[in-house]
């Protein structure tokens, strides 16, 4: 790295206390510290006692979703100022990239769901780790019944078959690592399908065992979240087969995936509990990455404010 992008931070976590130690030095970044203060937010000095003063705010200010999809938020109008400074905030706060892999081998590595360009992304990671020698014995893709949007299938040329963001990712982690698999076909809309669990096995030439897991959600009125399908991944594949994991994501969401995934791994009886993600990509001009960033921090934010409940 250059000077431009300092080292990220190591994502991962081998005792629960780690996650905490973790999350109380991100909050302690400076630029955090400094966006709040520039947009008329709290500085954390006390943990946890000034989180719910840094929560509110964040919703307040940061947030853009409002329960929508994240590729649904509506496009905010951030004053120039307002830009540079979640700029540089994204680059401290882990946000554009992270490290490689810490360790030669995993005993299962979570490739998590996201949109269709997510997960080629995410898969091309994933296998770009194999071959460069990094075992894996378990490959198990993550994801939801989240039914593929126009711009999605326009943009990565998703074929007609595939209905949701489980189908598009598990024919990209066949594609990838050579497995005789084919997304089924799926209900043109899935929202009775958000309670159903999905779990299928397949081997690759390596002798990988490769799983596409679509977690079913506790509300049948939405889709799986993150703690949803963490929690179906630790029920579906015994402790002994997930030691040491490896969950690969995008960047920009890593400082909030973290804080949410690796918790209940480590509670589930995992003792490595690792994230990567792939590059953040300055996609659709600076205002609209610097909404993407504001939206990551607030999810960071919330995130840590867990860790510590009231």
């Amino acid at each position: 790295m250059n000077e431009h992008y300092p080292v990220p931070p190591a994502w991962l976590a081998q005792q629960p206390g780690d996650v905490p130690s973790a999350a109380a030095a991100w909050l302690a970044t400076p630029a955090l510290s400094a966006l709040s203060r520039a947009l008329g937010g709290p500085v954390v000095r006390r943990i946890p006692g000034d989180l719910p003063a840094l929560a509110q705010w964040s919703r307040r200010v940061l947030d853009t979703r409002h329960g929508a999809e994240r590729h649904e938020a509506r496009r905010g109008d951030l004053p120039e100022p307002a830009i540079r400074l979640l700029a540089a905030a994204a680059r401290d706060l882990g946000l554009l990239a992270t490290r490689a892999p810490a360790l030669r081998a995993y005993d299962t590595v979570v490739i998590l769901g996201g949109t269709a360009t997510g997960n080629r992304l995410r898969v091309a990671l994933t296998a770009e780790f194999a071959r460069q020698g990094t075992g894996m014995d378990v490959v198990a893709g993550l994801s939801a019944h989240r039914l593929i949007t126009a711009g999605e299938r326009t943009a990565e040329q998703v074929p007609p078959a595939e209905h949701t963001e489980w189908q598009n990712l598990l024919r990209e982690i066949s594609t990838a690592f050579h497995v005789a698999a084919s997304a089924r076909p799926g209900p043109e809309a899935p929202a009775a399908g958000f309670l159903t669990a999905l779990d299928q096995e397949f081997g690759d030439p390596a002798g990988r065992r490769i799983r596409i897991l679509a977690a079913p959600s506790r509300d049948r009125n939405r889709r799986a979240n993150t703690a949803d399908a963490v929690d179906y991944l630790t029920r579906r594949i015994p402790a002994a087969r997930r030691q040491r994991v490896l969950v690969v994501t995008s960047a920009i969401y890593a400082p909030y995936q973290f804080f949410t995934v690796s918790p209940p791994l480590l509670a589930a009886g995992t003792r490595h509990a690792e994230l990567v993600g792939t590059p953040t990509q300055a996609a659709g001009g600076e205002a609209l990455l610097a909404q993407r960033f504001a939206q990551e921090i607030h999810s960071a934010i919330q995130a840590t404010a867990r860790l510590w409940p009231a």
